[in-house]
């Protein structure tokens, strides 16, 4: 086989290995795998998707989408027994002012000086090494 060397290096260190394996755990609970506790944001315009614990039986709750009043409302459903067993709806919350009011929160949150900070944090990182020569004293 020209052009192929299958004795080349391995594309992850030993010490990357564990870090990938997880990862990988991650990735299978979120396609069917065990319970997950959070996920990844999907498509949708809900503010807390992926993060929604049910406070009754502490599963994943999902998404349901339609539309109101001519908007696109999502409401938080705990439906994994329903699913998986065809029990009954464990709860269903209507979500439109759940992300409304979260919105509001994270609106009066963000202040100027924050906003400045969280922007800039990639940079303040990057400068943290060269900052023991830059000071006074």
């Amino acid at each position: 086989m020209t052009g192929y060397c299958w004795a080349s290096r391995a594309h992850l260190t030993w010490d990357q290995f564990p870090c990938n394996q997880e990862r990988l755990l991650q990735n299978h609970q979120a396609c069917g795998g065990a319970e997950r506790k959070a996920g990844p944001a999907r498509a949708g315009p809900a503010l807390l998707q992926g993060l929604v614990l049910c406070g009754k039986c502490g599963r994943a709750m999902t998404l349901r989408y339609h539309h109101r009043l001519g908007r696109l409302t999502p409401d938080y459903v705990c439906a994994k027994t329903h699913v998986e067993k065809g029990e009954p709806v464990c709860q269903h919350i209507p979500g439109g002012q759940i992300d409304a009011d979260v919105g509001h929160l994270l609106v009066q949150s963000v202040t100027p000086l924050a906003l400045e900070v969280a922007l800039n944090e990639p940079t303040i990182c990057a400068a943290a090494p060269n900052a023991s020569g830059t000071r006074a004293g």
